[in-house]
């Protein structure tokens, strides 16, 4: 669940400010997912608080439904790297995969996955520091990209000669 981030406090409190108010110093406010103000209030009651946070989390979802991501990019370790790196991801359901290495110029230095199938779940991969010629790369700022049918995902990668 997420809600919206206010940024002028002059404008949020104006805007949400409640007629009625005993203090011109809210103490708390619960905003539900749509902006509105679900509690207020200028005393410290945080029972009350916590019984309206309970219930939005308990309401259902005026929001539609999202399709979960099928990619979860999770992480290269260790990175910075010499001599390699294990570069791991989480796939929701069994589909083909490309991961690619670039420089920092962009340019295609190593294919690890050419449209692969890859099943689903943890998958771990393993990187050398080499070029597709089997050449050892300098040190420098690398990129993994990794895509799917429907995401593509790209993390830093520091290679340390």
């Amino acid at each position: 669940m997420s809600f919206p981030i206010l940024l002028d406090a002059n404008s949020t409190y104006w805007e949400y400010r409640q007629s009625g108010a005993t203090s011109p110093y809210p103490l708390d406010y619960v905003i539900d997912q749509n902006g509105n103000v679900a509690y207020f209030s200028t005393e410290y009651q945080p029972e009350d608080m916590i019984a309206v946070i309970n219930d939005l989390l308990d309401s259902p979802s005026s929001t539609p439904d999202v399709p979960p991501a099928q990619l979860i990019f999770l992480q290269a370790a260790p990175n910075p790297f010499n001599p390699q790196t294990k570069i791991s991801f989480t796939l929701q359901s069994r589909q083909p995969v490309s991961l690619d290495i670039h420089n920092a110029r962009g340019h295609l230095v190593r294919t690890l996955l050419s449209s692969e199938i890859r099943p689903s779940g943890l998958n771990i991969l393993a990187w050398n520091g080499q070029n597709n010629q089997g050449q050892n790369l300098p040190s420098g700022l690398y990129m993994a990209r990794i895509r799917t049918r429907n995401e593509t995902a790209v993390t830093k990668l520091t290679l340390v000669r």
